[in-house]
């Protein structure tokens, strides 16, 4: 969080009439049904610091879908070592996990 803010901070202080137009959306939840006007509105009158909290989110997803393949496919691969596994027990390996990938 700190880092988003301060580079929304840094947008801002690049563009300061994005400061006086940014104020009644800062901390604010509309009470309207429409959200995507309310963003809509947003992008257009403060694009500085919505480009930011949309690069943030992004990235925020982005790493929260690689979290939770990796716990995946943790969960499906066994930690141990493949050096001196013959093809049969490979074979039985396989067909053991490939099952648990698919669910």
């Amino acid at each position: 969080q700190l880092t988003t803010r301060r580079r929304v901070a840094h947008r801002l202080a690049m563009q300061p009439l994005q400061v006086l137009r940014s104020w009644r959306y800062w901390g604010e939840v509309p009470d309207t049904v429409d959200v995507a006007k309310w963003r809509r509105n947003f992008r257009d009158e403060c694009p500085g610091p919505y480009e930011v909290i949309i690069e943030e989110r992004d990235e925020f997803m982005a790493y929260q879908i690689l979290l939770h393949l990796d716990r995946r496919l943790a969960a499906s691969y066994p930690s141990t070592p493949r050096k001196h596994v013959s093809s049969g027990s490979r074979d039985a390996w396989l067909e053991t996990c490939l099952p648990r990938l698919r669910d």
